[in-house]
């Protein structure tokens, strides 16, 4: 039996080797391989999963299933013998899966069909990171408060104060240290609880590696002692914005004059013939798109699990209102904070950041070309050694939950907190200097990140235009209107890589205009410091001053922005990802109906 199932197993993949354009078996070339015996029931299953297709239960359950699984695969410890079983055989496999579900599966979802894909490439990616290449036993820890003068517990389930809703108990003048949690020991609880809070804490709150939050995002009702009350009517609330503005961008993109340019319909007006208004309105479109796509589910998992950290009693980065903080800055945030490096590194959402740091930062920048570490890489460095708690009596007196509180304990590098807002942000500096060469460092790095920031996003551009919309393609209900192309279903016959490159330019360019902004911000400090020393005191800068620089600081950024986006703007239309799909159901809309009198579309 081992035998037959081998062979049949190198039979198909010889097979599948040979194919021109990715791996794709059709159903009866498929039979031909395998004995008559098996072609109906295992012909049929291939048929079913290998070519592209509509969202099925099954297809549910599998994605669901694996995102359970990977915590559970990582409670097992990091022996030579698991490493390796996490190598060879998780990584691929859980892997594996988040890729079958990003090239085989179509998306009717306007919010979801670009951006599905893209979330299981970082799912690919990270499931690699975690099993293989970084494993966060080593490489990260999870922080937890060291509160002076309490002894409550903060990850999980237990420190919750159920006779004033105050987790800890503690007043705002309490001094509140982050320290490192110990990794729990394997196969335990505890370690799935750990193993939980890190797989889906998306953006690493909670974690050394946390990404920084903007102003906007630490404060009422999301700080660390916000009531769940005050959090979820503000998340509702919010909530309702999030469904309003997405219906009012579907329905744009659906209904508008411009409807044409959004579905890649023959004949539109391409983005080079727009004037500069209609190619701002497109810009804001494509913005308010991703943004919708990238809030509303944000916004419901966040209602979801703040909500059952209530009913269940249940504390930590998971459970609390302080774990789920808005995905963007405020738009008084932005003009407070204007820069581009901080746009793109704090105000914009961060969902990407930790796989693009340990792949791009680290890996190919530090690890590969062997550049100094830098930035991220020596927080983290630091933390682990000032927080080690590798001596054998701490570890043996202390269980996998329990903080260490004694004195000598270091904090992170990234210093003291308020006890509000226990997450890890960079310590605030009138001026930082650097060196020329560390300019140089980072600019590398950074050209690094964003041009793998581009292929995360053009792998779903690749699988969408190789699979399902292109002239002729069955899953298009304006392929009615377009030449008829006879293809397997599913399959561009034209298709070359190339026609994926959408958004890469638009990512691999912005190091540019960091670096220019860069160069320019330290000259302009340098001179303030010659010149006006006084003017590096606290609120001594002239308000006219401040508000100029700013206001010069915005324009820069958005003017820039605006135009690289053509490349982001210009492509995603022909992507397929607006375009009308077959036996797309058209769903009530108020917003369309009060503005353009269609209330289904």
């Amino acid at each position: 039996m081992r035998a037959t199932v081998c062979t049949h197993t190198l039979l198909i993949l010889s097979y599948a080797g040979i194919k021109q354009r990715g791996i794709y078996i059709d159903r009866d070339d498929f039979g031909a391989l395998i004995t008559p015996g098996l072609r109906s029931s295992i012909g049929a299953m291939f048929g079913l999963i290998l070519y592209p297709h509509r969202p099925t239960i099954l297809d549910f359950i599998i994605c669901l299933g694996n995102m359970v699984i990977v915590p559970l695969l990582m409670i097992t410890p990091l022996t030579p013998g698991w490493r390796f079983i996490r190598g060879a055989i998780f990584a691929p496999l859980t892997s594996s899966i988040f890729l079958y579900v990003s090239t085989c599966i179509a998306q009717y979802n306007l919010a979801d069909r670009w951006g599905v894909p893209v979330l299981m490439g970082y799912f690919f990616a990270q499931c690699w990171s975690i099993f293989l290449f970084w494993p966060p036993e080593d490489n990260v820890y999870r922080l937890i408060p060291r509160i002076t003068g309490q002894t409550h517990l903060h990850n999980g389930h237990e420190g919750h104060d159920r006779h004033n809703g105050n987790p800890h108990g503690h007043s705002k003048s309490t001094t509140v240290d982050l320290v490192a949690e110990p990794v729990p020991e394997p196969w335990t609880l505890a370690k799935f609880y750990w193993a939980n809070s890190r797989w889906w804490s998306w953006r690493c709150i909670g974690w050394s590696d946390s990404c920084p939050l903007p102003q906007s995002a630490q404060r009422h009702p999301y700080t660390h002692q916000s009531s769940r009350k005050d959090y979820l009517i503000a998340r509702f609330k919010y909530l309702i914005l999030t469904v309003i503005v997405g219906d009012f961008i579907h329905s744009y993109i659906r209904l508008s004059s411009q409807a044409p340019f959004f579905q890649n319909l023959p004949g539109a007006q391409t983005y080079d013939e727009m004037s500069t208004w209609e190619r701002a309105k497109c810009s804001l479109i494509t913005v308010g798109w991703i943004w919708f796509s990238l809030e509303l589910p944000q916004v419901q998992c966040s209602i979801f699990f703040v909500g059952a950290g209530g009913i269940l009693g249940w504390e930590g980065e998971i459970w609390s209102p302080w774990g789920w903080p808005p995905m963007f800055a405020s738009s008084g945030n932005f003009f407070r904070r204007p820069t581009l490096a901080y746009t793109w590194s704090t105000s914009w959402h961060q969902y990407n950041r930790s796989i693009l740091y340990s792949y791009g930062w680290r890996g190919i920048g530090e690890t590969i070309l062997r550049l100094p570490p830098t930035g991220l890489s020596v927080k983290l460095a630091q933390g682990r050694a000032q927080t080690s708690l590798s001596n054998s009596k701490v570890k043996s007196e202390l269980s996998p939950q329990i903080p260490h509180t004694s004195a000598s304990s270091s904090t992170v590098s990234s210093g003291r907190t308020s006890p509000t807002h226990p997450i890890p942000t960079a310590p605030s500096q009138s001026i930082r200097s650097l060196h020329t060469p560390d300019l140089i460092n980072n600019l590398i790095k950074s050209a690094i990140v964003f041009f793998l920031t581009g292929v995360l996003h053009d792998q779903s551009t690749y699988f969408m235009l190789k699979d399902y919309f292109y002239p002729g393609s069955s899953w298009l209900a304006t392929s009615k209107s377009m030449p008829s192309i006879h293809v397997s279903p599913g399959r561009n016959p034209n298709f070359h890589w190339t026609d994926a490159i959408v958004t890469t330019p638009f990512f691999a360019i912005q190091p540019l205009a960091l670096a220019f902004e860069a160069l320019v911000k330290r000259q302009w400090r340098a001179y303030k410091v010659r010149h006006h020393p006084e003017w590096l005191q606290a609120s001594r800068e002239p308000p006219w001053l401040v508000y100029a620089e700013r206001a010069t600081s915005f324009t820069f950024t958005w003017v820039w922005l605006g135009w690289s986006a053509h490349w982001f703007v210009a492509g995603i239309p022909r992507t397929g990802a607006y375009a009308k799909m077959v036996d797309e159901s058209a769903s009530w809309s108020p917003v369309s109906g009060l503005i353009w009198g269609v209330w289904y579309r």
